[in-house]
This record gives structure tokens, sequence and C-alpha cells, in this order.
């Protein structure tokens, strides 16, 4: 399928997109687990910024009610608790609440993250050095009326709190003055005079009130959110009755296939309120849905669709569909299809996974999700589509943090229908047939290039049958199952993203909605730094584009570096000097061959994304080339008066893609690799084409300055941690080397009270009562005896004056130096050889001293 088919432009008018299963109009009536009205898409816009309900009923204050949540309580799902271990691997935890309001036809999506909580706060450079580059702290995100966004972070996590075995959870951003910041769950009322801004969610209760602070410049936000509202679930995670399950399987309790994912809550029924950036929206029994993620990293591509209001059922209805593509644990760059579609219908969960059937999927980057997915029992066949931009939101990234990573809109378009599945394969029965147009539709990660058909038959057998055992981890300790792996598993240059999907039986082709534009806008936009100064300087007065997030991600990275750069802490903190010490230990000479090896992948894998980078960036000049020409011929054949200036922008252009081509092939691009992208941007017709090419140089020009950043910041570390250990390797052999080189002593010339001079055997110790004893021997009658003498040392002085007579007496040998102890009666002065032994006696005199201070110490805490 060429580009240019799927990148075109959406009509606006949805009702005349042509669909191989058509969606018939919507009424107005939809049943979220009760019948309501729902308000025209035009209307309520409007109406819910300037009119309150009509209804008296609704007109009242709605006060929802606390409930404290019981241990055990039912409905309690899997992994429902907070997960981090306590180690410093990358970890990230995070949470999504929903609350829909079909009156106002209206949806809240609250979002929580917290990053890396093995740092409370954010990594000092040796830990960076340690650790490597790690991004820390709390994140909350609001999607809500009319797609308005707020978010507030913070780069520390010391007042985050979670339940281990609970979905409970808080934060507190800023604290009432003189109050202390909970750090479990409390009542409303105390959460009021603790909080100044923060939130805390359990199953039953979620409040919280926290401001926009300032970051998003890509979308249309809201000062501050407060909200109050309580929660009666209605389905967990299974049929309602029977123990809850995981939503991932038994695996979810081990760090592998990451990230999991656990819906706590497909359905519920919340009561309360929410203020709104100045509005304010009262609800009650509005439906509502919890989910969470938690592992290393989100997956590098993926898409979810969530529901709770639909029309035409006569139960109540909660789907949950989304799926990714995700790497597999210890296998390098290798990546797997994973995915689901889960119904709550009846109290009954239709559960369509990989190890108990096959989902199949087809997406365009923005406005069409199709997914079709069988097991043994029953089939089921989902289409959601949406005219809405969406909103950009964050998502945590090892790359750069908390950063834009996602398009939502709570204003999908959504028909949902299961059969049963007959014998021989084909649809029976019609279970459920329904429809919504207040489902919740995302995309995230990348690269979108257009559409991505996908399927999870793949999935190894002998994976399917161990996921398929009952095992309950959370009531008994067993081994993990060993699954073997064949070589089903795909490398992730072997998926076909383009192509159709390659299965048993295909997916019925549903003709896809043309892609906006404007979804391509954003991914094409330009995010170098040169690039913003150059349109800068050619339009001064424009402002920035609200949908270039991937320019903002950049510019918030490159400024996160220099805040770490800025930040940098003293190594004599008791953490820093623990970590000091472990990072000198164990660094053999196979780690630093290791790391060489590891280093020239990285160089290969880097070279290779920049030659990648120079030849796409190469076709977006050779199109541009190819439209400037055109456009001259065009001016010339019509006699147009700008002939002339056409001509030379056509000319400029000739100049810039033969520069562009020169340098992709000084860096080691192969001539078939640039005439095959020169040739495909040549054949470029519509805006779309130009805009997918714009975008895929984009991306590529990202992930090579990624790679490029990621490899200089890890050569860096390596360096640094090889240069720290030989330098205090050396220093340690020259402290080590002082110390030894005082106790075993040697002769000094010693200056009396007096005045005279008599040559000393001159050696320090420490003797049992924790003193530097200063040991002096002297001979006598030609050597028959000698005479000891010891005096307890207190100091060491350095800046003891030259011996006058010393100096002018042998001015040809090299210059002398003298030095002092500090004994309870006087400073006994000593003359050496030169400046390099005085150095070496203060060193050593010092270093006795010191570990005299530490010796005492450890004595008496003992």
């Amino acid at each position: 399928m060429e580009i240019r088919s799927l990148i075109v432009s959406l009509n606006p008018n949805f009702s005349s997109l042509e669909l191989s299963r058509p969606v018939s109009p919507l009424t107005r009536s939809l049943v979220p687990f009760r019948s309501t009205k729902l308000v025209p898409r035009s209307i309520s816009r409007v109406s819910a910024s300037i009119s309150t309900p009509s209804s008296d009923t609704d007109k009242i204050s709605v006060k929802p009610v606390y409930v404290p949540t019981p241990p055990n309580r039912e409905l309690r799902t899997p992994h429902s608790g907070y997960h981090f271990d306590g180690t410093a691997r990358k970890f990230f935890e995070g949470w999504y609440f929903r609350v829909s309001i079909p009156e106002k036809r209206e949806s809240f999506c609250f979002m929580y993250s917290v990053e890396n909580p093995a740092f409370r706060q954010k990594l000092s450079p040796l830990e960076v050095a340690l650790y490597g580059p790690r991004f820390t702290g709390v994140g909350a995100q609001i999607l809500g009326a009319n797609d308005k966004y707020l978010c507030q972070y913070t780069q520390e996590s010391q007042n985050f709190w979670g339940d281990r075995h609970e979905l409970v959870l808080g934060n507190t951003f800023s604290a009432v003055p003189g109050a202390k910041s909970p750090n479990t769950e409390v009542p409303p009322e105390e959460f009021n005079r603790r909080v100044s801004e923060g939130f805390q969610a359990t199953p039953f209760w979620h409040q919280g009130h926290i401001f926009d602070d300032g970051r998003t410049d890509y979308a249309e936000t809201v000062k501050s959110a407060r909200w109050e509202y309580s929660t009666r679930p209605v389905y967990g995670w299974g049929d309602v009755g029977a123990k809850q399950k995981s939503t991932a399987g038994w695996p979810a309790a081990f760090p592998v296939f990451e990230p999991h994912w656990q819906i706590c809550m497909a359905g519920g029924l919340s009561t309360g309120w929410i203020e709104w950036g100045g509005e304010r929206f009262e609800f009650r029994d509005a439906p509502s849905y919890s989910e969470k993620n938690w592992g290393g990293g989100f997956p590098r591509k993926w898409f979810w669709v969530q529901c709770n209001v639909f029309e035409g059922a006569s139960g109540e209805v909660a789907l949950t569909a989304g799926g990714g593509l995700r790497q597999l644990p210890g296998l390098s760059e290798t990546y797997e299809n994973a995915a689901l579609v889960c119904v709550h219908y009846d109290g009954k969960l239709y559960e369509f996974v990989p190890w108990n059937g096959v989902v199949k999927w087809e997406m365009s980057p923005w406005g069409y999700w199709y997914i079709t997915a069988e097991n043994e029992t029953h089939m089921v066949e989902l289409e959601a589509r949406t005219n809405e931009a969406g909103t950009p939101l964050r998502a945590p990234t090892t790359e750069v943090g908390l950063a834009t990573a996602c398009r939502d809109s709570c204003y999908g378009e959504l028909k949902l229908q299961i059969w049963e599945r007959l014998y021989d394969g084909s649809k029976g029965k019609v279970i459920l047939e329904t429809k919504s147009s207040m489902a919740a539709v995302e995309i995230g990660g990348g690269p979108w290039f257009g559409t991505w058909k996908g399927d999870t038959s793949n999935t190894p057998e002998l994976l399917k049958q161990a996921l398929q055992v009952p095992l309950d981890l959370e009531s008994a300790l067993v081994m993990m199952c060993h699954t073997g792996r064949d070589n089903s598993w795909k490398k992730l240059e072997n998926i076909d993203e383009e192509g159709p999907a390659a299965v048993a039986r295909e997916v019925k082709t549903a003709l896809p909605p043309e892609t906006p534009t404007e979804t391509m806008e954003f991914l094409g936009r330009s995010w170098s730094i040169s690039a913003v100064e150059l349109t800068r300087a050619f339009f001064n007065n424009s402002t920035a584009d609200t949908n270039s997030f991937l320019l903002s991600t950049i510019v918030n990275t490159n400024k996160e570096d220099r805040e770490d750069e800025e930040d940098s802490t003293s190594m004599a903190s008791s953490r820093d000097l623990h970590l000091y010490k472990s990072m000198i230990r164990g660094r053999t000479m196979g780690r630093r061959l290791k790391d060489q090896k590891e280093k020239k992948k990285q160089e290969t894998r880097t070279r290779n994304a920049e030659i990648h980078a120079a030849v796409s960036v190469a076709g977006v000049a050779a199109v541009v080339a190819a439209t400037a020409a055109t456009n001259a011929i065009a001016a010339a054949e019509h006699a147009v008066e700008s002939t002339t200036v056409a001509a030379a922008v056509a000319s400029a252009a000739a100049l810039i893609a033969s520069h562009c081509i020169e340098i992709a092939g000084e860096i080691g691009a192969g001539y078939n690799q640039i005439a095959t992208a020169v040739s495909s941007a040549t054949n470029a017709r519509t805006n779309g084409d130009v805009m997918a090419l714009t975008a895929s140089a984009a991306t590529a020009l990202r992930g090579a300055a990624i790679l490029r950043s990621r490899m200089e910041r890890n050569n860096e570390n390596k360096a640094m941690l090889y240069a720290t250990k030989e330098h205090v390797e050396l220093e340690e052999r020259n402290v080590f080397g002082a110390m030894t080189f005082v106790s075993r002593g040697e002769e000094l010339l010693k200056r009396t009270r007096k005045g005279d001079l008599h040559w000393k055997q001159v050696s320090f110790n420490i003797n049992s009562n924790w003193q530097v004893v200063l040991k002096m021997k002297s001979k006598h009658v030609g050597g028959t005896f000698t005479k000891t003498k010891k005096c307890v040392v207190n100091g060491v002085c350095r800046d003891i004056p030259e011996w006058a007579h010393r100096g002018r007496a042998e001015k040809m040998v090299e210059r002398r130096a003298y030095f002092g102890v500090k004994t309870v009666e006087r400073v006994i002065e000593f003359e050496c050889g030169n400046k390099r032994e005085k150095q070496m006696w203060i060193e050593g005199i010092q270093q006795l001293l010191n570990s005299l201070e530490i010796g005492s110490s450890v004595h008496w805490k003992h």
C-alpha cells in the first residue's frame, strides 16, 4: 500500500466516510450501568461551561461519602499494590483513573506516575556515573472536559507513598504550612488539613488538588483542578463472584515481559464532584475505571481503547482493549506483539488473550482502531474512530523521563460485537452488539509511518500452555516455570508493520479513514536546536506550534542535562561516599574488555542510525527540489511574473539536495540506498506524501541524536569511572606509602631549644592508647649505646622558617626543607633533604592523626 494513499486529509464529515462495516447513526440513549440521555457533541461543549443540569435533582449539591479501604475487600485484583522492590534497577509505576459523565458527554482521566523511586531526589553526578542517567520524580496529569489538560510534576518522590498490597496511593506536592505530609490513607478532612497540593486514591475514594506547572505549550490547559468522589466497584477483572484474575497472567509477578499491565477495576459507579478550571461538574453513579502499569519502561509502540458508556445494551458493559510491541527479556533487540480484548458483560468476563486465542489489529497513526479476536468459544470485533485531534499526554520514558509519548481522546465513536464461535470457526449467535460515542482511544510510542497491522499468532505454544496454568502466586510462593523459546520469536526487523499480517485467517479488510494531516504535522515538526534558531530568523513574530511536542521533548531534555551539570553535589556526603567506595570495587580488566565490545556495538548502531537519518533528510531535500523545479516550470509555461524567483528557488533547492546526498554518501550510505530514497521522494505528489517523508526524517534524526547522546554519555561515564579508579589507586598508594615511610622512619636533623643540631632516627606510630607518638633515637659513644625519647604528637606544622645558618653554609646544595610537630611542651623542628621528603613526612603524620580520629569515634561507638 502506497504511503500517499494513507496520508490524506481527513474529511470533517464523519458520516460521509465509507466503511466496510458502516457504523449506523447513534441514538441519544446510552446505558452506562443505567439509562441516561446523551447531549449531542456540538452542544455539550457549550452547555458544560455555561449551564447546570436541568433537573431539580441534579441541582442538589453532591456530597460523596468516604469509606476506608477494608482488608481483603471483594473484587480486589492481583497486583493492586505498589510494586517497587527497593532495588536501584530502572523502574516506573503508573496509575490511571477515569470517570465518564454521560449527561455532559465528558470524561476526566487522572494519571499518576512515579519514576525510579530508589532515588528520592534527582541523582547526584556520582550516582549518574554509577547507575547511568535516571529520571526521578512524581507526575500527576488530568485529561478533562473538552480534551483540556493539566500536569503537575516534581523531581522528588520522598512524599509519594503506596500500599504494598492494595490500590492505595498518594503524593503531596505541597503540604499545608506546619503540617506533616501523609504517608498512608487518611480521611478527607485530615487530608485537606495537611495537604495543600496533592492527591490520594483508593478503590473507594479519590480526592486531590493540583495546579498546572506551566510546562505544557502544545495543548490547551486549565490552571487548577480539585476533586472528591467515592466509587462503588462493579467489576474487578473476572466474573462477578469469582476469584479475580491477573490481566497479564501469573508472569506479571516477576520482572520479565515488562511492562506489566493490570486492570484494577473494569467498571464502577462514582459519585462526587470535580472542579475543572473554574467549572464544577457534579455526578451520581457515573461509570468509572482504573488500571495500572509498572516495570522498566513502556512498549516501543502501542494502542489502547476503553469504554464504559454504551448504547443498546441490556446489561452492564465494560470494554478494555490494548496491545503493543514490547522487547523480550534477555534477548537484545528482540520484540513481540502482545494484545488483548476483554469485555465484562452481564457479570461475566469475555477474555481474548494470546494464550487462549489470537488477537489481530489494524491501526492508523491516528483516527482509526480495528481489532478482532477469538478464543475457543467466542469471537469479538470492535471498531473505533474519532474526528477529534486528541491531546498529547506524557508517559515515563527511559530517554527523557516524563515526556509526551502518546495521544488520547475521550470522544471515540465505537462499535462492539461479540458472537458465539461455532465448531467450524464461523460466527454463531450474537451475544452483544452495542455502540458508544464516549470511548477513550490512544496511540503511543512509534514511529507511526502508516497503518500498523499485527497479530499475536506467533506466541509460542509452550508459553501459551504455561500461562494457562492456574498459579496462585499471592497465596503461596512457587517457582517460576521455565518456558522455552523457539524460532517463532521474531526479531524486530522481521516484523512487517506496514504490510498485511501473515496469519492463518486474514482479518476482514476495512477501509480505514483518511489519516489526519495534523498528526503527521506534529511528527514532522523541526525539533533540532539549529532548526528552531533558523525558523526564528525567518519568522520572528510567529508563535510555536501547539502540537510540536517532539521539539519540547528534546529542548526539555537539554534543559534537564544542563540542570544536572549545575546541580553537582559534594563528594563528602555520606550517600556519595558509600557509592564512591562501591564504584571503586570490582573494575577488572575483563570488565574493560566487555565495555569496549559494548562500545563498538553502540558505535555501529549509532552509525547506522545516522546513515539512515542522512538518507531520510536527503529524500526530504530531493522532494523539496523536485517540487520547486515543478513550480518553476509551471511558472515559465504560464509566463508568470515570479518566474525568475521560482527558478532561483529551484536552483537553491537543487543545490541543497545535492549537498545532502553527498553528505549521506560520505558518512557511509550506499548508492542503491540513496537512489531508492531519492526515487521515492521524487514520486511524492500530495501534501500527505511530503508530511510522511518529513515525519520519517524527523523521527530518524531524533533516534540518531538519542543514540549518539546515549553513547557519548556512556563513554564519558565509563571514562570517569576508570579515571577515578586509577586516580584513587594512585592516591591510596601515595597515602599508604607516606604512612609506611613515617612508621619506618629515617635519620633527620633536629634543632634543640638552644639552637644546637643533633641527628636523630625519627619515626611516628600509634600506641595502644590511640595516640600518635614521636620516637627519636640517638647514638652515643660511637654507637655503643642508644637513647630513645618519646613524645605524644598533637599536630604537624608545615610552615617552619628556614634555619638561617644552614641555608648560608650550603648554597650549592639543593635547598633543604623544614617541618615541625606539635607536642604538649613545644614544637619540635626537623630538617629533611628536600621538599618532596618534607611532603612525605607531613602527609604520613597527618594520615596517622586522621586515622586516630576515625578510630576514636569507632571505639566510643562500641
